[in-house]
């Protein structure tokens, strides 16, 4: 899903994260938009953990050559086995 395609299909979602990154500090602008943040995890294995800051929405993006890629929601019951180039937004 391309910006533009995200703005199409969760506009609502869009325009509050949006707002959010709009009104940062010193009129400073995202590079991200309309994410505020980007973190880069390198060779990542986590325990269960909830992200309680991110707002609204998070995307996941896998990249690099791996294997055994698995995002678990443990709530929604799903492990998703992603690979190169696949992303989740929830």
């Amino acid at each position: 899903m391309t910006l533009h395609q995200f703005q199409i299909h969760l506009p609502a979602d869009y325009e509050v994260l949006a707002e959010v990154a709009e009104s940062l500090p010193g009129k400073a602008t995202s590079q991200v938009m309309p994410f505020v943040s980007l973190v880069v995890n390198i060779n990542v294995r986590t325990e269960a953990h909830r992200d309680k800051w991110d707002k609204n929405l998070c995307l996941a993006l896998a990249i690099g050559e791996f294997s055994g890629g698995t995002l678990v929601l443990k709530e929604q019951g799903l492990v998703l086995e992603l690979q190169n180039g696949d992303f989740v937004v929830f």
